[in-house]
């Protein structure tokens, strides 16, 4: 089985491929577009590691995507409103990308001249990515899981376990309260 998981529309756009639990390809965009620390579209990363295995996006099973612009969403538009008119800095930041994050799917299908996907495409929360990043590679059965930077979707601060194929959040800290920023 295929795993394609990738993130983009912030910064350090990348992506990895994952054949049956173990990482085969990684590579960031930078590196194709030689922009540094690129939040392109990561076509020429994801390309990269389609080409290291030898496979197409009909071969892919399941796409991961580092965000899910939907979760806790009225949430979010409560805290521009709240702190108007200084939060309308924040859509001029990285987190305004948000409508592209919307459209992520459909992006990738055009970058990749797909018109009837064989995958499945997963919005994965944005912490819940990075503890899976690391712990679903890794030769643990169980771990506890942290993780700890600028904001997710809201949390900025997450604190969890894994088990087998299972990540479980048990406590996060939300935005604006973040060590990360």
């Amino acid at each position: 089985m295929y795993v394609l998981g990738f993130n983009c529309y912030v910064f350090n756009a990348a992506a990895c491929l994952i054949r049956d639990g173990r990482l085969v390809a990684a590579a960031q965009e930078e590196r194709f577009n030689r922009k540094k620390t690129s939040g392109d579209f990561p076509f020429g990363a994801i390309s990269y590691c389609l080409k290291q295995e030898g496979i197409t996006m009909a071969d892919v099973d399941h796409v991961a995507f580092h965000w899910d612009p939907f979760y806790r969403f009225h949430h979010r538009i409560a805290l521009i409103l709240k702190y108007l008119p200084d939060s309308l800095r924040y859509y001029d930041s990285h987190a305004g990308r948000w409508t592209n994050m919307v459209f992520v799917q459909r992006d990738l299908a055009r970058h990749f001249g797909v018109t009837q996907p064989s995958y499945q495409f997963h919005r994965v929360r944005h912490h819940v990515s990075h503890a899976a990043s690391a712990y679903l590679v890794s030769p643990f059965d169980d771990a506890a899981t942290l993780t700890v930077d600028g904001s997710g979707e809201m949390a900025s601060a997450t604190f969890g376990v894994a088990e087998g194929n299972r990540l479980t959040t048990l406590a996060e800290i939300e935005y604006p309260h973040s060590l990360g920023y």
